[in-house]
């Protein structure tokens, strides 16, 4: 879980006025109201929920971003337009070092991982791991002096030797983060010593339980519809798309010619998606499973599955359809409203079992008001027993109601008079349960909102 993410010189995010970072915090405040909106533990109180709100251009997305970049350099690599994305809006951003700060819960721990960067020369400067209950710092890199520092905590002398002979391999390379060098090709190491297996576990985190959307990317891969093993979340989701009015009552697996499918994409895609496939088979006849491989292609028209089996010369591909009603025709995701496809792309906030954290852009686009409230109100309802959290930006004010959120769930960025971001909680104004801060918030109350000239 996101504890907070502090950012500086990214994009419109420039600094405090103490020259920190600017942070966003998933800290509950002191609201006593909605507890289950919470998750406690180490004395902390993490809240499972947040909307971002603000005027056009203020920098809602460029969060989104920034916990994107964040993401995207541990586990790819720094991203080809790394170098252009320092704060303009600073005369001095150019050659000011970058910083990116998250703090998150794993299971029962806590950590801190940390990076500072000159983004315009794509050089990482520093970089180190917090261990925050209890706390210590677990390593340390600059690469501009080859400093390496680790905790004495968890390594054995040959554990440490080892450790410091990979740091020694990437001393003053300035272009990968240690984290991402450290869980590259390194099963064996953490099979032999498990007591480091956090930093594999760190990792994950980052690949798997956060998923970061920005605008037209779908949450969801549609697998719970066509995944032969996940037959029931495929009725659950039925249930839930009856429940908001779609008019899809049921929905059908069909085959498709996979030469047709296939014949559309460049050849250099057909040849990826192909070698991929007979990789997978290969792979999972080695685990001493079936070899079978299938592999799931969406956009916004079109979805389909393809599979490949090792008894196959072949793939085979599959398409989703939908019935409206008794005796209605098929149709395809392409015929169906962009609310209807907003909604399918959102359904994993409701049907995951993992405990994920989603960061999602324009959250409530092609949805109307009631069916955004309708749709916070059942993930609120369903992570009372689990760990899993939705940050969101947003311009929808149905949503801003002390009746469904606490004071401390609703954030909003400002634009500064040199057009950097500023972000602030409406826990700061300390407004009373019973305000209509909706009214309030478009009286210009908490700023926020647009001005016109």
């Amino acid at each position: 879980m996101l504890i907070s993410a502090q950012i500086k010189n990214f994009l419109s995010y420039k600094e405090d006025k103490d020259g920190n970072g600017i942070l966003f915090s998933m800290i509950g405040g002191k609201v006593r109201s909605k507890s289950e909106h919470l998750y406690r533990d180490h004395n902390l109180k993490v809240l499972k929920f947040s909307a971002l709100y603000g005027a056009n251009a203020s920098g809602k997305s460029n969060l989104i971003k920034a916990i994107k970049f964040i993401q995207s350099s541990l586990i790819e690599g720094l991203p080809d337009n790394a170098d252009d994305l320092y704060c303009k809006m600073d005369p001095d951003g150019k050659d000011k070092p970058s910083e990116f700060s998250i703090k998150f819960l794993l299971g029962k721990d806590c950590y801190q991982y940390l990076f500072r960067i000159i983004l315009s020369k794509k050089s990482i400067i520093e970089e180190s791991l917090f261990e925050l209950h209890p706390e210590r710092q677990i390593f340390y890199r600059n690469t501009q002096t080859g400093e390496f520092r680790i905790s004495q905590a968890n390594f054995n002398s040959e554990l440490r030797e080892r450790f410091l002979m990979y740091a020694e391999d990437v001393a003053t390379d300035d272009t990968v983060l240690f984290l991402r060098l450290i869980n590259r090709n390194k099963e064996s190491l953490y099979e032999r010593y498990p007591e480091v297996s956090f930093f594999r576990e760190i990792y994950r985190w980052f690949q798997s339980k956060l998923y970061v959307g920005l605008p037209d990317e779908p949450v969801s891969d549609y697998s719970y519809l066509v995944r032969p093993d996940k037959k029931e979340l495929t009725k659950e989701a039925l249930v839930l798309i009856r429940r908001f009015s779609t008019g899809i009552t049921d929905c059908k697996i069909v085959e498709v010619p996979v030469e047709k499918v296939l014949g559309e994409l460049p050849s250099n895609i057909r040849t990826i998606i192909l070698k991929r496939l007979k990789e997978n088979v290969v792979s999972h006849r080695r685990k001493g499973e079936k070899g079978s491989a299938a592999l799931i292609m969406r956009n916004r028209n079109r979805l389909f599955v393809i599979t490949m089996k090792d008894d196959e010369e072949q793939p085979r591909c599959r398409t989703i359809k939908f019935l409206h009603g008794v005796n209605s025709p098929m149709f395809n995701l392409s015929e169906e409203s962009d609310g209807t496809v907003r909604l399918f792309d959102l359904l994993d906030l409701l049907l995951d079992t993992d405990d994920k954290t989603f960061f999602i852009d324009e959250f409530d686009r092609s949805l109307h008001p009631a069916l955004s409230h309708e749709l916070i109100k059942m993930f609120l309802e369903n992570t009372k027993h689990k760990n899993t959290q939705l940050i969101v930006t947003t311009h929808d004010t149905e949503l801003m109601n002390l009746d469904l959120l606490r004071r401390d769930e609703i954030w909003f960025a400002g634009k500064m008079q040199d057009n950097t971001t500023n972000l602030y909680s409406m826990e700061e104004f300390k407004t009373r349960f019973d305000k209509d801060i909706r009214r309030a918030y478009l009286d210009g109350t908490y700023g926020a909102i647009p001005k016109f000239e």
